[in-house]
């Protein structure tokens, strides 16, 4: 699954620089960086669709996952914004994850599953330090993983944005 993962993230990833090269460099549509959750963690790319909307991506090499979030900014400033997000993912635990709560602690039985979580965030942009600073947002978020089982979720990310 490793293999497939990777061939559908660099055959995404070749059309996304193409765009954001052709994009104006103060929208800041599109964003490229890593994100790490307490249960899945890889790069990650969004995309915004609107002011308050957008769309992430992340694939986990680790442990063969792959997470579609929706993202929506509730509160808006001009160097940070809170935001909740929705999460469905997959995996594939053929190998002990990283980190990571299982109800077992050896996960080497090669399940496959599906995961719902939700949450909430703040992102903060380096520019609101110092204007010279490149595009780069830093994000915390504090959720819940709902399916299969409930579990208190945290996560950091990193993205520029381009």
């Amino acid at each position: 699954m490793n293999r497939i993962l990777l061939m559908i993230c660099l055959t995404c990833l070749v059309p996304l620089v193409g765009l954001a090269e052709t994009s104006e460099a103060s929208n800041n549509t599109f964003r490229f960086g890593l994100q790490g959750t307490h249960y899945l963690g890889g790069l990650s790319g969004i995309m915004e669709i609107s002011d308050a909307w957008a769309f992430q991506g992340v694939l986990s090499f680790e442990v063969d996952a792959f997470a579609f979030r929706v993202l929506h900014r509730f509160h808006q400033r001009e160097f940070w914004n809170a935001y909740g997000e929705g999460t469905a993912e997959v995996w594939s635990a053929k190998s002990h994850r990283p980190w990571g709560g299982w109800e077992n602690s050896n996960p080497t039985h090669g399940e496959s599953d599906i995961g719902l979580g939700t949450g909430v965030g703040i992102e903060y942009d380096w520019r609101g330090l110092n204007p010279s600073l490149p595009p780069i947002g830093w994000s915390i978020e504090l959720g819940v993983n709902v399916v299969p089982n409930f579990y208190l979720d945290s996560g950091l990310g990193v993205h520029w944005k381009f």
